[in-house]
């Protein structure tokens, strides 16, 4: 009979990841969205990512519905990759959160227990303000406003907590991504308008000083893809006639084949000015023969938490 090795034995396994990850704890990025997760962390002074598909309808408009299954593929994907000691920080899909930019407000008054009560009562969101899990930070001269319904907060904490692995933070995607985009545009004094891949097609969100303005969706429909645009056209022409006329740069957080043609009718077009580059320190696929491309918004990302990639 052969003999059974200590390494095999599985509470000896899990007692040594314990050790492992109390001696070295790995930030670990995991962005989330309903198809899929990325996952990304950081060996050797080098960013990985990998990828990992949800099983069919396991998470539907940003809320997890199988999320004993999402938490097994996310702790597979780390297991698979040698990522011993990892702590979640977990960015939430576009579809779980909502924003509100809250001009002439206090911060420090904001935070208050009262005042945070009048002003989920005062916000014009679709989120139960009962059952509201809010966040509130500094955006330029105003208080960017964050909202989720707890339920689905807390159906996301269940699925790292499904994968036995601590969840260090959590963040949004859109959120994160501004935070991004006002680091890499310092010497820009024109506005911003960032487009991205959203649930119900494209959206675009406009920017002026560091605050988003205008957050708007447009639907997409491939065979004609000239529609979109026009319907984008109209909504940056009249954002401007309202505000004083600025040059307009646009990031395009696309894939690489959508982003030359958007490029030319957003752009060129217009005579704008496109932002977008390539973000140093982008991170590697974790396989070498993965030709899949990483999606744009989750390198913004992952750039906006310096203090994580330490």
């Amino acid at each position: 009979m052969a003999l059974l090795s200590f390494a095999e034995i599985p509470q000896l396994q899990a007692f040594t990841m314990s050790v492992q990850r109390l001696l070295k704890a790995q930030p670990v990025l995991a962005v989330v969205n309903d198809q899929h997760l990325v996952v990304c962390w950081q060996r050797r002074q080098t960013w990985f990512w990998r990828l990992g598909h949800w099983a069919p309808d396991s998470c539907r408009d940003g809320v997890p519905l199988l999320r004993e299954a999402m938490g097994e593929l996310l702790a597979d994907l780390l297991f698979e990759s040698d990522v011993l000691g990892a702590e979640i920080l977990l960015v939430l899909p576009e579809a779980s959160c909502d924003w509100r930019v809250l001009e002439g407000a206090s911060l420090s008054r904001l935070e208050q227990a009262e005042d945070r009560s009048q002003l989920l009562s005062e916000l014009t969101w679709s989120i139960d303000p009962d059952a509201t899990v809010l966040a509130l930070s500094p955006c330029a001269d105003a208080v960017l406003a964050l909202g989720a319904a707890r339920p689905t907060v807390q159906a996301w904490i269940e699925v790292v907590e499904m994968a036995d692995l601590p969840l260090r933070r959590m963040d949004w995607c859109l959120s994160a991504g501004l935070r991004a985009l006002n680091r890499f545009c310092p010497d820009w004094t024109g506005d911003v308008a960032w487009l991205v891949h959203s649930c119900r097609g494209l959206r675009l969100v406009l920017i002026r000083a560091g605050v988003p303005e205008l957050d708007r969706c447009v639907s997409l429909d491939v065979d004609d893809p000239l529609a979109a645009w026009e319907q984008l056209v109209q909504v940056v022409d009249a954002w401007q006639q309202i505000n004083p006329a600025a040059p307009l740069g646009w990031w395009l957080s696309l894939p690489a084949k959508e982003r030359d043609g958007w490029a030319g009718r957003c752009v060129q077009a217009r005579g704008d000015t496109r932002l977008d580059h390539e973000i140093p320190g982008a991170p590697v696929a974790w396989d070498p023969l993965d030709s899949s491309e990483l999606d744009p918004v989750v390198e913004l990302v992952l750039s906006a938490l310096p203090g994580e990639r330490a």
